[in-house]
């Protein structure tokens, strides 16, 4: 499902994402820790929101809260959490759709599902986001363990789903 970012949305994305960033600017984490990190991250978030409540759920927003950081971004009717990944769509096909061996435990223990987006190189107002699918947390473990990364950069092994693997956003239903 694409959805184009507003201003508003856009807006709102930029306030977050300067607070994080502020938040954890000096945290070494398993990716890149920086401004444009932090913005994408909320933008991803927010198209998964809104296509969330197109297709009708009751979305409680926990990204927007600070004090709730260590939660899942979102949570449909309270049952079912739900962290965000979103992807430069340069970086899609070789490193897209990865979770840091090293982050599984956590992740384990704060959502359900991850829903993967994918957002084009350049961030504004009006740009379209792909909420590309969704895998439950539970499946991560099978998923093939790759060590990726930039060319020349540091490696991460990471679970990397196949996109045959992922399900569409709109089956979420199927899992409540």
């Amino acid at each position: 499902m694409d959805l184009i970012i507003t201003t508003d949305q856009f807006e709102l994305a930029e306030k977050l994402a300067f607070e994080t960033f502020a938040r954890f600017s000096r945290t070494k984490g398993h990716y890149n820790n920086t401004s444009d990190s932090h913005l994408r991250g909320k933008i991803g978030e927010i198209a998964t929101s809104t296509a969330l409540h197109e297709l009708r759920f009751k979305v409680e927003n926990t990204y927007t809260d600070l004090d709730r950081m260590s939660e899942a971004d979102l949570a449909i009717s309270g049952n079912l959490r739900i962290d965000v990944k979103t992807w430069n769509i340069e970086h899609w096909n070789e490193m897209g759709r990865c979770m840091s061996v090293d982050q599984i435990g956590k992740l384990e223990k704060k959502a359900d599902i991850i829903v993967w987006c994918i957002s084009p190189n350049t961030l504004a107002s009006g740009i379209s986001v792909s909420v590309a699918g969704w895998n439950k947390v539970s499946e991560v473990r099978q998923a093939p363990r790759r060590l990726t990364g930039p060319k020349n950069g540091r490696k991460v092994e990471n679970f990397q789903f196949e996109v045959s693997e992922m399900r569409d956003i709109a089956d979420v239903q199927q899992f409540l």
